[in-house]
């Protein structure tokens, strides 16, 4: 039997940022149309030099709202150039290595009517191979970040794995978290647009973050994840695997960028036990990694501590 493909509320925005894309845009336009028919798709591309932008005028011209940058403005201007193509009561931010595998919008635009409490909702993010992808943190704190940090997070108590580093914790029901990964993040669009969008403090990674913390503290409203409804990754795995000098450097530069713009007075503790915790985690791959990655998690070890005691902050 056919799968029956429903058709979905029309006042629903997706937003995709592309930068040579030419991969994966494709399949990821194509799930929208097929489970999303009744909603809006605004992509902008951050000036590719791949095929990107002419294979989205070939196959998706007159489904899709197209904006070309003169330039690569990075991942938050660029959703937030796209916001002001959106004149839906709902928007979706969505990477362009995502694929829609079922409906999502109505069940979740009816869990927003519900909940005025709510000013984000994410679904679960799987693996292309159908497996879990943690997508859930903690905001950057001090002990928090110490925990992830030595990896001990995993043999964590539930309710303690939960507490200190969902990124372990495996959710079968809604609920309130801290953030996000930006993969796939619905919200009000007025709730987006009251927050300014996207901070532009950070040229990409930790926007996420930024943005769901922003929404708890100018609005009041809670970051929830809604397992009941799924959306496959595919950079989630490569991201982790591929993890360069640069990205880990400006990641480590961001984390530090957002303590001290939300929690000012808890910078010096946290650079603290940041760095003891990167010092324990090189000791321990110095007595107990013998295989490939070791050199490679030194030399992160070495880029955490040296941002931690370079940093102008």
């Amino acid at each position: 039997m056919q799968k029956r493909k429903e058709i979905h509320i029309d006042n629903l925005t997706y937003i995709i940022v592309t930068w040579n894309n030419e991969n994966t845009i494709v399949n990821c336009v194509d799930s929208i149309l097929e489970y999303e028919s009744g909603s809006s798709i605004v992509v902008v591309d951050n000036c590719s030099t791949d095929s990107t932008i002419e294979l989205l005028k070939d196959k998706f011209d007159g489904n899709i709202t197209l904006i070309e940058q003169d330039s690569n403005v990075g991942f938050a201007e660029g959703n937030n150039r796209g916001l002001e193509y959106v004149h839906t009561e709902y928007v979706c931010f969505l990477n362009p290595d995502t694929v829609l595998i079922e409906s999502i919008s109505g069940d979740i635009v009816s869990y927003f009517c519900k909940n005025k409490s709510v000013g984000i909702v994410g679904p679960a993010l799987l693996n292309p191979d159908g497996t879990m992808q943690p997508s859930v943190s903690t905001f950057e704190r001090p002990f928090n970040t110490f925990i992830r940090n030595l990896g001990i997070g995993r043999f964590l108590p539930k309710r303690l794995k939960r507490k200190y580093t969902p990124f372990y914790y495996i959710y079968d029901t809604p609920c309130i978290v801290d953030w996000l990964m930006g993969a796939a993040l619905y919200s009000r669009t007025m709730d987006i647009k009251a927050i300014d969008g996207f901070s532009k403090d950070y040229y990409m990674y930790t926007e996420d973050m930024d943005l769901c913390i922003k929404m708890s503290t100018l609005l009041g409203k809670h970051t929830v994840i809604f397992p009941d409804k799924k959306v496959i990754h595919i950079g989630g795995v490569s991201e982790l695997q591929n993890m360069s000098y640069h990205k880990f450097r400006k990641m480590q530069e961001n984390e530090l960028v957002f303590i001290k713009k939300f929690y000012p007075e808890l910078l010096n503790r946290y650079k603290l036990l940041k760095k003891i915790s990167f010092r324990i985690r090189g000791l321990f791959v110095i007595l107990f990694v013998h295989n490939d990655s070791r050199n490679g998690l030194l030399n992160n070890v070495k880029i955490a501590v040296d941002v931690l005691e370079n940093s102008f902050l």
